[in-house]
């Protein structure tokens, strides 16, 4: 059978770690998301938290589930916080019918909505660390000097300091591409 999964998994802060599943997880896919799941939990800082994106997942068989209940003892012996994002039926079902729903960390509807907005602050904050790092390290600042110069750049182009930020920070990377040493905003 054609292997129908994609896992991809991307670390948020310090702590956070997030993996996102799309396709169909059975009984040919489990064992690489079991993988991946498990790489990434040993990569989460104990006492973090493991967010499994299940919102690509059109389908969740009883290998799939499998998968979960292995994540979450794995996730408890590490002392990590399993999150599973469960926003529609092909998710939600299977959970609800062998009552893992009530035993996982489920998040759907409007705590799903809150965790994408954490996880979007999450990312801006990352960010705004990495730039101001940019910063410091381009001009000779210091760190207040670097958020001064964030934030009065969003102020002026009346942007977040979020977006500014990563404008930083894809100046650096290009410049790191073109092998130029220049100054990575005005």
């Amino acid at each position: 059978m054609i292997d129908t999964l994609r896992v991809e998994c991307t670390v948020v802060g310090e702590s956070v770690t997030v993996v996102t599943v799309v396709g169909e997880v059975d009984a040919d896919t489990a064992p690489t998301l079991a993988v991946q799941a498990a790489s990434a939990c040993l990569r989460t800082r104990t006492r973090g938290t493991l967010i499994m994106d299940l919102q690509g997942v059109r389908f969740l068989s009883a290998a799939g589930l499998t998968v979960l209940c292995a994540m979450d003892r794995h996730c408890r012996d590490r002392d990590t916080l399993l999150l599973v994002a469960a926003p529609h039926r092909a998710v939600l079902r299977p959970l609800e019918l062998t009552g893992m729903i009530d035993t996982l960390n489920v998040l759907s509807g409007p705590s799903l909505r809150r965790a994408a907005r954490l996880r979007s602050a999450l990312t801006s904050r990352m960010s705004v660390y990495l730039a101001t790092g940019v910063l410091m390290a381009d001009r000779g600042i210091d760190e207040a000097a670097a958020l001064a110069v964030l934030t009065a750049e969003a102020q002026r182009d009346h942007r977040t300091v979020g977006t500014v930020a990563e404008r930083v920070i894809a100046a650096m990377v290009n410049r790191s591409d073109n092998g130029a040493a220049q100054p990575s905003t005005g």
